[in-house]
């Protein structure tokens, strides 16, 4: 892994000690999609933090209340931290390099 995606895990994680479950869970999240210097570069912006994602969540949930009572979807909430982070898709792809010069031919064996 490269030093940026390291620190963004580490960011993540040093936010999440002794925090509510709930950012710690989103941490977790964070910490497993960060496999790419996109998703590391958007982690890393001094003005998001993971109680901000939650607060997007807690909205998306109030706009939804029923009688006082408002609930998301795991997979909803996800998307909505990626939202609050500005996580693409193509964000989390990590880029494949494809190498021609070490393929051995297997009949070049024979």
């Amino acid at each position: 892994m490269s030093e940026l995606i390291n620190k963004a895990i580490e960011t993540l994680k040093n936010e999440s000690e002794k925090a509510n479950p709930a950012i710690v869970d989103i941490g977790q999240y964070l910490i497993k999609i960060c496999t790419t210097e996109k998703v590391a570069n958007k982690l890393l912006k001094k003005e998001k933090c993971l109680e901000g994602a939650l607060d997007e969540m807690r909205k998306a949930a109030k706009r939804k209340a029923v009688g006082g009572c408002g609930s998301i979807c795991g997979k909803e909430g996800l998307e909505i931290v990626e939202g609050y982070y500005s996580i693409k898709e193509e964000d989390k792809q990590v880029e494949r390099i494809e190498r021609k010069d070490n393929i051995i031919d297997i009949m070049d064996l024979m």
